[in-house]
This record gives structure tokens, C-alpha cells and sequence, in this order.
């Protein structure tokens, strides 16, 4: 048992870690892959609120000149008096 158990740390021992596997490595690529899916959500985010706000503005002039076109259109006739 005690030369398998010698064989088994040698093998252990002797195989090199790949730079990709290191712990450092591995932290980067999680900050990075967190970056990107915070970056997704954002802009998502910011693509709706966009949306809602000119709908909001479309609104509220199309609103206005319907009521700026109702009123002078009163006054050009004359009958608002």
C-alpha cells in the first residue's frame, strides 16, 4: 500500500495546473462574466425607461395640441365668444 500510496503522490505532484484552472484566473473570469450580465441587465433597464419616457412625451403633446387645435380652431371661427 505504501509504494501505491507514493505512486499516487508523485502523479499528483508532477502534472502542472494549467494557468486557466488557477484560482486567480477562475476569480477574473467570474468578475468578468459579472460584469457582462450586470451590463445586459442595465441596458435592458435603461431601454424600458427610455421607452416609457417618450411615450410620455408623445402623450403629453399629442395631448396638448389636440386641445391647442380645439381651442383655436374656436377662435378662428368666432364662435368662442
Amino acid at each position: 500500500m505504501d509504494n501505491n500510496d507514493k505512486k499516487v503522490k508523485d502523479m499528483l505532484t508532477s502534472h502542472e495546473i494549467p494557468k486557466e484552472l488557477e484560482p486567480e484566473s477562475i476569480k477574473t473570469m467570474l468578475d468578468e462574466k459579472a460584469d457582462k450580465i450586470h451590463r445586459k441587465k442595465r441596458n435592458g433597464i435603461i431601454k424600458i425607461v427610455s421607452a416609457a419616457a417618450a411615450c410620455a412625451v408623445v402623450c403629453t403633446f399629442g395631448e396638448k395640441r389636440k386641445y391647442n387645435e380645439k381651442f383655436t380652431s374656436c377662435k378662428s371661427r368666432k364662435l368662442c365668444t
